[in-house]
Order: C-alpha cells, then structure tokens, then sequence
C-alpha cells in the first residue's frame, strides 16, 4: 500500500513538471508582436493624374442653318456625302415663290425711269440758269430734287439686291468642304432662323480629327494646365486608349447640376474610325510623374501622434516630435513648387520615435514620391495599434516574466 502511494505521488511530480516545462517552452516559442509597424520607402514609378468626364465632337464641325424661314422642299445630300464648298445641301420655300424679287424689281425700274426724266430736266433747267433766265432758289431747288431721285433709285437697287439674296437663300448652300455626317431635317419639315434655329445638318472637315470636351472640376483646375499628356477611353471601346494633349482650359465656369466646372479640350486623331461624335470620354490627365522615385505609402502620412506618444510611454521609446520652428514650414509651399508639398512622417530609429519633415512629390493616392526627407534605409511607422491592444500586450508580457 505504502508503495503505491509513493508510485502515485512520483508520477503526479512527473507530469506537474512536464506540464510546466512544456508551457514554459511554448512561450518562448510564441513571438511577440510590437504595437506598431514599419516600412522602408520603396522604388517605385508613380504618375499623378486627375480625372475629369466629357463627350466627343468632330474637330471643326460646322452646324448649317438657313437663313429662311419656311418649309423644306427637297433634301439633295444624304449622310456621309462628301460636298463641296457652295454645293446645295437643301431647298427652301417661304410660300412667297419670287414675288417680292419681282415686285423690287418693278420699283427698281421705276425709280431708274423716273431717275432718266430728272437728269434731262435738270439738264434744260441748267442751260436756262446759265443764260440768266432763272432764279437761283429755282436752280438750287432743282438740284436738291435731282440728288434726292438719285438716292430713291439706289434705295431700290438695293432693295432689289437684298431681295435677289434673300431667294437665293432657298438653296442652302454648303460652307466648306466636307463630309456631310447629321442631317437633321426631312422634306415638308417646318424650318424656322430664330434663337433655337433649325440646324439643317453638321459638316465635318474630316471625320478622323475628333475633340473631346471635358468638364473639369473646380478642385482641380489650378493643376490643370495647357500640353499636358492626356488618357481617353469610351464606354464602348474598353481596350482602345487614346491619347491627346490637353489643348485648352476656358477662364470662364459653367455651373450644372449645381456644380461648377471649366471647360478643356483634347484633339484625338481617330485614324482606325472606331470613335463616333456625341461618346462619353473618360479622361486621365497626367499632372505630375516620378520614375523610380523612393516612395512611401499614403498610410504613413496620417499617423496619430498621440498613439505614437502612448506607445513610446509602454515600450520606454523616446518621443521626439517637431520643434514648433520647424513645424512652422510645413505652411509654407516648397520651393519646388508644381505638386510637391510638406509632410510630416515618424521614423523608428532605434529606441526612439522621430517625427521628420518630408518633401513629397507625384502621388497616385496609395503612394507619395519622396522628393526630400527620407533615404531607402528609413524605419517609417505605417500603423499604430490601439491602447487597449497593448494592454493585452503588456499583460501576456507580465504572465511570461512571472513564470
């Protein structure tokens, strides 16, 4: 009996102490992860761009309407005809025919008849003026008779002139040559020349040559500038990229929806004919562009000093923020200029927190370009874990030591 009990009591000690041992060795196995975690600045080509949508329009189109009012009474094009300069794209009627060329005509002839009897009469009362046999008030009277005939029959002509134009203008004529690409009227359709003129149809100089009209923001403008390179896609066309130069940014803003905008164009050259006027454009502007620049990632940029604070009190790091002088910089734009700018970063350097001012450069949102501030061997904090986190921390920590 006395040595069972004493068997029994040596194999408890055993594994009480295989227990402990293996806990022990699994501890110091487990390792332990720091509050905080690091990067160091990577190469890397970023391209800063800002987007902006808009429609594409032929290049030089030309919108052709009538300057008479009336009916339509024949198409002579058809789409996509090429016309010549002057060559008749349709035909007009106002209801009136040529009766108002016919009747300032028969004014004209008139007033030329009426013109032809003044001459001969001024030309006796003159002879008789000249003898002496005529008053001067008679004379000068005569005279002012005769230039106002002159004037009443140029009056005419030009009414007659005028008229002549105005039937002419039945027969819309083509501006420019070009390719006829929208006709947007039908024989018998009502056409009217006021401020919402009928536009008859679009000419196209050339169908390859395309603009696309973009609305840019209102945000973005100050860094939108002339002969930047430009990215376009159309919905429809997912694998073609398009490439272009920003030609022009207007001064003047145009609010729709509720939203101010300004207006930039791009020249296309659509030389395969897959593009078509009236497509939605999406457009990548490149404003800025680092090739194989040191970069870091956007998440170290907004980083809590109070967390990075808390950590150094746990860990026994030291904290060492910005001298207000130095953090009086970061209002200041670099000398640089374009799209750099003053950013602060916490770099670990040994037992030490060091909040270091940084140039930044191109970014493309999920990384900056480092014009100044940083080197490749830098220790920068990406993210910080929460108080309570190291609460849990520090208390594994505790429970280890104690065993």
């Amino acid at each position: 009996m006395k040595r069972r009990l004493i068997l029994s009591t040596a194999i408890a000690i055993t594994i009480g102490f295989f227990v402990m041992g293996t806990a022990r060795w699994y501890q110091s196995t487990q390792k332990i992860t720091l509050p905080f975690k690091t990067e160091t600045p990577q190469i890397r080509t970023i391209v800063e761009s800002l987007d902006a949508i808009g429609i594409l329009r032929i290049k030089g189109n030309m919108k052709v309407g009538s300057l008479v009012a009336g009916t339509i009474t024949e198409v002579v094009v058809k789409e996509n005809q090429l016309v010549e300069a002057d060559q008749t794209l349709a035909i007009v009627e106002d209801g009136l025919k040529d009766s108002n060329i016919k009747i300032a005509k028969a004014h004209l002839e008139k007033s030329h008849a009426r013109l032809q009897y003044q001459k001969s009469h001024f030309e006796r009362i003159k002879a008789l003026y000249e003898r002496g046999q005529l008053a001067d008030d008679k004379y000068e009277e005569e005279r002012c008779l005769l230039g106002q005939v002159e004037a009443e029959h140029a009056y005419s002509h030009e009414v007659h002139e005028k008229e002549k134009l105005l039937y002419q203008n039945k027969w819309i004529k083509a501006p420019a040559q070009g390719i006829v690409y929208d006709i947007s009227i039908a024989k018998g359709e009502r056409i009217t020349t006021d401020l919402n003129a009928t536009v008859i149809c679009k000419i196209a100089p050339d169908l390859s040559k395309m603009v696309a009209e973009l609305e840019l923001d209102e945000n973005d403008i100050s860094k939108a500038k002339e002969n930047l390179d430009v990215k376009i896609t159309v919905d429809s066309l997912h694998n073609h990229t398009f490439g272009g130069k920003l030609e022009s940014v207007s001064y003047s803003a145009v609010t729709k929806n509720n939203s101010t905008f300004y207006r930039g164009t791009v020249s296309l050259d659509d030389c395969k004919d897959l593009l078509r006027p009236d497509m939605i454009a999406h457009a990548s502007i490149e404003i800025a562009r680092a090739d194989s620049a040191l970069s870091i990632s956007s998440n170290t940029l907004s980083i809590n000093p109070d967390s990075i604070k808390n950590v150094a009190q746990k860990l026994k790091y030291s904290f060492n923020p910005l001298s207000d002088e130095t953090r009086k910089q970061l209002k200041t734009p670099p000398a640089s200029s374009g799209t750099a700018l003053y950013k602060t970063v916490w770099v670990v350097n040994g037992p030490s927190f060091v909040e270091r001012m940084v140039t930044l450069g191109a970014t493309n949102e999920m990384y900056y370009a480092i014009v100044e501030g940083l080197s490749a061997d830098d220790k920068v904090v990406i993210d910080v874990d929460e108080v309570n986190q190291m609460e849990d921390l520090y208390k594994k920590m505790f429970k280890k030591s104690s065993l």
